[in-house]
């Protein structure tokens, strides 16, 4: 979703003349303002700033309400085609918005209504948490604002929780779903049942200690790169969400303040896996993750993961059904996906975004004339 900069981690000229050069090359302020109750927001187009200034009037109470101990002050919201703070370094793909700490300020990348209210969601977290948070590990701290951007922004919220839920289990050695033929038509010999959702190689793969590092400014104290991160934050959505469900975000709260009274410069990762009811057993988080899926979430990784599932159904039942197309297939096999040791199962023919690729890749074969 975003990041956070508790301080600032961008380097500083040591000198004037190359503090001047540093600052002439800041990303420029968009042009248009448009002033909302609780701050201002700056955006390409005059309807831009409008549009997002609306939504802050809307979510920064509801994110302020669910949070104990947050900062009620103004904010300025940067809407940018381009996120970037610095011209030379655009943010990457896959930085959807990100708080600076020093400044207070907030960018998030221009893009339909769900996803700007669910990045600003997140990054007023960022912004308005108090100082009893302070000994929450960074990292979790993520995974905190993930969860409140998924009850403020519920047109983002299965979009959200599939896909942090399947990074978790990707990262931590692959999350199992299984692809199942619900009709009595004629059987599929050798149908592949079995999905595993991993990693494409082992930079993916998180260690589950890294989630409770202190003083992590992004993952650069972590030293790892950027494929590390979707794990690592997924991984944090899953604890946050478990300790949520049994303690609720107060819960959490507590651990902060008990934490802070100890003298511990950040919550114990034990305090945090007993709160959610985990171990540091990857196996354990993997089912944990899958426990937490919905049927509104499974049917958004299916829409996630459309292709990929087109390709396997096409390769399986066209070797085997070679007088079907790939409309007539979902139509008279009804295949349905779902997490293994799970009772979730979505119907894929209901899933436009499947049936799309699936005929796409397998068309209706026309006779030779």
């Amino acid at each position: 979703m975003g990041t956070h900069w508790r301080r600032t981690s961008f380097l500083a000229g040591a000198v004037g003349g190359a503090l001047l050069v540093l600052l002439s090359c800041y990303a420029p302020a968009p042009q248009a303002m448009s002033r909302a109750h609780g701050g201002v927001v700056r955006a390409t187009t005059a309807e831009q700033a409008a549009v997002v200034g609306a939504l802050l009037e809307q979510v920064r109470p509801e994110v302020l309400d669910l949070l104990p101990d947050t900062r009620d002050e103004p904010v300025e919201v940067w809407v940018q085609e381009r996120l970037a703070y610095y011209l030379w370094t655009p943010a990457d793909d896959g930085i959807h918005g990100f708080h600076i700490h020093d400044s207070g300020r907030i960018h998030i990348r221009a893009g339909g209504r769900d996803s700007m209210s669910a990045t600003l969601a997140h990054e007023l977290v960022h912004a308005a948490l108090g100082d009893s948070w302070e000994t929450l590990p960074p990292v979790i701290e993520e995974g905190l604002a993930d969860v409140v951007a998924t009850t403020v922004s519920p047109g983002a919220a299965a979009r959200i929780r599939a896909g942090r839920l399947a990074d978790a289990g990707s990262a931590l050695g692959g999350l199992s779903m299984r692809l199942v033929l619900g009709s009595a038509a004629p059987p599929i010999p050798d149908w592949p049942a079995r999905i595993q959702l991993t990693t494409a190689d082992d930079r993916g793969r998180v260690e589950l200690t890294d989630l409770f590092a202190p003083d992590v400014a992004g993952l650069d104290a972590l030293a790892l790169g950027a494929e590390a991160r979707p794990g690592l934050y997924g991984c944090a959505f899953l604890l946050v969400s478990r300790i949520s469900e049994r303690q609720g975000l107060a819960g959490l709260h507590h651990l902060t303040e008990r934490a802070a009274r100890k003298g511990f410069k950040s919550v114990p990762a034990e305090w945090l896996l007993d709160a959610a009811g985990l171990s540091l057993g990857r196996r354990d988080w993997r089912a944990a993750a899958a426990g937490l899926l919905t049927e509104e979430d499974v049917r958004a990784l299916a829409e996630q993961h459309a292709e990929r599932l087109a390709d396997v159904m096409a390769a399986a039942g066209r070797a085997r059904r070679p007088d079907l197309d790939g409309e007539r297939f979902l139509d008279l096999y009804a295949p349905r996906w779902g997490p293994m040791h799970s009772g979730i199962e979505v119907d894929l023919a209901d899933v436009g975004a499947v049936r799309a690729a699936l005929a796409a890749i397998w068309p209706v074969t026309l006779p030779a004339t």
